[in-house]
């Protein structure tokens, strides 16, 4: 199995189990964790709260990319990130603060 596609899967089982993210939001997530691994060349050394920084701001200035979306994209590599990773990130930006992500506790349910 192709590592990239292996990593997506693991991710999307993961927030299968997790059950905080709908079924049908499930693949937008996928799609901006996706983007961003991309970003990084897959290479997942290289994903540090800088480049997550990055990919967020690069969206934000994107005209084909609406508000909500860069928020989704937020919450999904945030989610990838801290969740799935266990990386700690700093605060990013003001999308992050308010990322459903950060309120996901440890046993994978909202506040």
């Amino acid at each position: 199995m192709d590592r990239k596609i292996g990593m997506l899967r693991d991710f999307e089982t993961f927030l299968s189990k997790l059950g905080t993210i709908p079924d049908d939001k499930t693949k937008f997530y996928i799609h901006w964790v996706r983007r961003f691994l991309k970003s990084c060349n897959y290479q997942l050394d290289n994903i540090k709260t800088e480049r997550v920084s990055q990919y967020l701001d690069s969206l934000e200035g994107d005209e084909k990319v609406a508000d909500w979306q860069v928020k989704q994209a937020a919450d999904a590599v945030i989610l990838y990130v801290e969740k799935y990773l266990k990386r700690p990130l700093q605060q990013i930006t003001s999308l992050a603060k308010d990322s459903t992500a950060k309120s996901i506790d440890q046993k994978g349910s909202l506040p």
